[in-house]
């Protein structure tokens, strides 16, 4: 630690990289978390033996695979060259920031619960049963 003033610069300038680093994260990681549980709740209610869409496996491997793409979005950034000060008072969350969320988690759930309950007729799979082997001939 030195008391030079170019030493203190480039702290700060790497404290405020990881300000906005936390916040990419952020909108990186609400928006699937949302959808998520949105996607787990009403698949849960909507189902006849209220089994949920996504078992407890399968939200621990998405959060498995979600985490070191965050992780890498804090890891890779490099600080500007110039910055501007930042107020005290900046919020976390800006406005921008939580229509980007709420826009990509309503995209995020809209994909999901159409291909739960459409998927089979949108993709034309036949889940009746009555396979034909004869479509192969």
């Amino acid at each position: 630690m030195d008391d030079n003033f170019t030493s203190i610069s480039k702290v700060i300038t790497w404290s405020r990289c990881f300000n906005d680093a936390v916040r990419k994260l952020l909108q990186f990681q609400i928006p699937t978390i949302v959808a998520v549980v949105v996607t787990t709740v009403v698949s849960t209610v909507a189902s006849i033996n209220a089994s949920s869409v996504l078992s407890g496996v399968q939200l621990l491997w998405i959060h498995l695979i979600m985490d070191p793409f965050a992780a890498l979005a804090l890891l890779t950034d490099r600080p500007p060259e110039t910055f501007h000060p930042y107020k005290k008072t900046r919020p976390l969350f800006t406005t921008d920031m939580y229509n980007q969320i709420l826009i990509q988690s309503i995209y995020q759930i809209a994909f999901t619960l159409i291909f739960h309950f459409l998927g089979s007729r949108i993709l034309g799979h036949d889940l009746s049963g009555n396979t034909q082997d004869n479509d192969l001939m």
